[in-house]
């Protein structure tokens, strides 16, 4: 009897303890979107704007909120939202809300701080966007999916990038055209299609900071590093913005560099505001033909009867 009450209370106290956590999930979440949404309302009308025009006014909003002392996490925090809205679900034509935005941006976020260290042969174990460290089987990774070749060519190696963090069995290689090639899983439910897209499009902006014409599994390996670097750059930025986070691993100019970035900031977002609100050129009146005809006739009268 003992035994089955201190069974029941073990199982109370589980049940207990499990909502007492999703309680404090849905605390974090719900205050997470509130945060989220007092700062994106401030430039996205709840009518909605399209994600073009939601990128440009993040980055005006960011100038026009802050001094030249921190107005410099700007076209980082605009970067971040931007790659938030490179989603294929995300139709460019129509207008999203501001919940809409924060819906992507805050997984985004997630794709940044918690996915990109769950790429296999990656991320060292227990890695951090702000203490990352490559796996120890990146290299043999990537030496084994691109064998025979010892080294890619450098346009080769986005694609690469693609499909290693997409599918490491295959890699960039079809199962059909070689028989050591048996899957080509799809992404792990620890990250997403986003995620390996941004990566590509990381290794094709970092290519001319390479000098060899091919590059070597370390090269390869290294170039993931320089992705976490920019992504760390950019999950602080919106942080930043929108929960008065910490900054401190963005690149601060010198004071110079300071002014004058913030000068050219505030400079394009009041330009955006003289565009998008200008009046509109007063159009002339279509005259109406019998107006014209009737017009005509008057003027006839007129000079017919003081002739």
């Amino acid at each position: 009897m003992k035994l089955i009450v201190f069974l029941a209370c073990i199982s109370q106290a589980v049940a207990v303890s499990t909502a007492l956590q999703q309680n404090l999930l849905t605390v974090k979440s719900d205050k997470v979107a509130a945060s989220c949404l007092n700062v994106i309302k401030e430039f996205v009308p709840q009518e909605g704007a399209t994600p073009d025009s939601i990128i440009e006014k993040s980055q005006d909003y960011c100038a026009l909120r802050y001094t030249a002392e921190n107005s410099y996490v700007c076209p980082k925090f605009k970067n971040f939202v931007a790659n938030s809205m490179e989603d294929e679900t995300v139709d460019r034509r129509k207008p999203m809300n501001p919940a809409q935005v924060c819906y992507l941006t805050e997984y985004h976020l997630s794709e940044l701080r918690v996915q990109s260290m769950n790429v296999p042969n990656v991320a060292r174990s227990n890695a951090t966007l702000e203490e990352f460290g490559v796996h120890e089987d990146c290299q043999p990774a990537v030496a084994k999916q691109i064998k025979p070749e010892e080294a890619l060519a450098k346009d080769k190696v986005p694609d690469f990038w693609y499909q290693f963090c997409l599918s490491q069995d295959c890699a960039h290689y079809l199962p059909s055209r070689h028989r050591w090639c048996s899957l080509n899983k799809s992404p792990t439910p620890q990250h997403s299609n986003q995620l390996c897209l941004l990566v590509r499009t990381y290794a094709q902006s970092s290519l001319s900071s390479f000098e060899n014409s091919k590059l070597g599994p370390d090269d390869i390996c290294a170039m993931y590093t320089g992705f976490v670097d920019e992504s760390l750059h950019n999950a602080e930025a919106y942080e930043y913005v929108t929960r008065d986070g910490t900054k401190a691993n963005i690149v601060e100019p010198n004071d110079p560099g300071k002014a004058l970035l913030h000068s050219q900031l505030v400079n394009t977002a009041q330009s955006h505001n003289l565009r998008d609100n200008a009046a509109h050129p007063v159009k002339p009146v279509q005259s109406n033909a019998k107006c014209t005809a009737l017009s005509a006739i008057l003027l006839l009268a007129f000079v017919y009867e003081h002739m």
